[in-house]
């Protein structure tokens, strides 16, 4: 279980380094950006250690050779190890000179491909095609933007527990509210569903209760609500509708079966 715990807790940091836009949460350790800093810094450098040569009792004639000593044999070793974590990287700088040569290298290309195979190893480590979807869906262009979000308002300010969660189930950790207390499992106390809570949370979203206790009437009616507010803020006309309506989807949306048929519209055939 301890080597399970050990597994996931891996996964989770990998994921947390990877860039928001990928699924993480832009927190890269240093371990993952060292080489493509100390190149694109290095090189960067170059031409001023190459202008002031005779200062360090060397021609410029020296340093173009890439000599053995300390400066050079650092970038060496930074190469090598940007070649373990890239493989675009071994390819188009196999040696030294061909990333010194290279008008368009700077860090940004430089960390592309090593953000690309971390991913792909992020998404081997997942446990099963569940666990994939949620690395997969955590990406995307503006997928990550709430992470560095700026609350500006009350209608717009997560709770401390309720952000904690929700990284939780961006990074695939198990939620403490979900898991069992003393050997006893949770289960769902929506009506007509009564199934076991799994640890990650993925129950809720797909649970065929549909809208539990109006959970998805109050997220439609908060985003609603801020979306409003800052439309008036800027001068402009906004009427709300449908808020605090219940089913706003109307008896078309009602489940065969579900106890609240009959009061959402006219009785059908299997309500």
């Amino acid at each position: 279980m301890q080597q399970a715990a050990q597994g996931l807790d891996r996964a989770a940091w990998m994921q947390a380094q990877l860039r928001a836009k990928d699924g993480g949460l832009t927190l890269t350790g240093a371990d993952t950006h060292y080489a493509a800093v100390h190149l694109a810094r290095s090189a960067k450098v170059l031409p001023y250690i190459i202008a002031h040569a005779e200062d360090y009792n060397m021609t410029p004639g020296d340093l173009s050779a890439l000599p053995h000593i300390p400066f050079f044999d650092g970038m060496r070793y930074a190469l090598q190890r940007l070649h373990d974590q890239s493989s675009d990287a071994e390819l188009r700088w196999p040696d030294l000179q061909h990333l010194l040569s290279d008008e368009n290298m700077n860090q940004h290309l430089i960390s592309e491909g090593v953000y690309l195979k971390l991913r792909s190893e992020v998404l081997s480590m997942q446990k099963d095609d569940r666990q994939r979807a949620r690395v997969l869906s955590a990406g995307g262009h503006h997928a990550g933007s709430w992470l560095a979000a700026f609350p500006v308002s009350l209608w717009t300010t997560a709770r401390g527990r309720h952000y904690s969660l929700a990284l939780n189930m961006r990074l695939g950790r198990p939620l403490p509210e979900l898991l069992s207390n003393l050997g006893t499992p949770k289960f769902c106390g929506a009506s007509g569903c009564a199934q076991q809570h799994d640890v990650f949370g993925f129950h809720p979203s797909m649970c065929r209760a549909g809208n539990r206790w109006g959970l998805w009437t109050v997220r439609h009616d908060a985003f609603q609500m801020s979306m409003t507010h800052a439309v008036r803020r800027a001068g402009r006309q906004a009427v709300t509708c449908s808020q605090g309506s219940g089913n706003w989807l109307g008896a078309a949306a009602v489940r065969r079966g579900a106890k609240s048929c009959a009061a959402i519209g006219p009785r059908k055939p299997g309500c």
